[in-house]
């Protein structure tokens, strides 16, 4: 059988510049250290800041539709002094004397406050806005 000829490319081919195979490809390598003559830094790619937030520095904060940062975030801020937080139950009832959450195995309704000095402001349908020494924050449902 009768093999066709392979169609000509009229585009020039493109090179890729070799890599070694023991070169990282994330973090760590020259490409990410700013230093490549592409133009673009290591900086061009960093999260963005909240200037006021020094507690979070070096970490990425995140917050909720309603404003609250998320727990798990404040939860590793140096200095947050913040206890182990647990939501092992979640109710939330268009009557707020009908809700109720199970943090770390006891009982909380609007008004309580746990061990550690963490208060509990609300319970609403996304999980329990909290506050412990005067910073709110939500211990979502999930």
């Amino acid at each position: 059988m009768a093999r066709l000829p392979a169609e000509e490319s009229t585009q020039p081919p493109v090179h890729l510049p070799d890599r070694d195979q023991n070169e990282p490809t994330l973090a760590g390598s020259a490409r990410d250290s700013g230093t490549d003559s592409g133009g673009a830094s290591s900086d061009d790619y960093a999260p963005a800041s909240d200037p006021g937030a020094s507690l979070f520095k070096g970490h990425v904060r995140r917050g909720t539709e309603s404003g609250f940062m998320l727990y798990q975030d404040l939860a590793v801020a140096a200095g947050s002094n913040l206890p182990n937080l647990r939501l092992d139950l979640h109710v939330y009832a268009a009557k707020p004397q009908d809700r109720f959450a199970l943090i770390n195995m006891h009982k909380v309704r609007e008004g309580d406050s746990l061990q550690g000095g963490v208060k509990v402001d609300a319970i609403t349908p996304d999980g329990v806005v909290m506050s412990h020494n005067g910073t709110s924050f939500l211990l979502p449902k999930e």
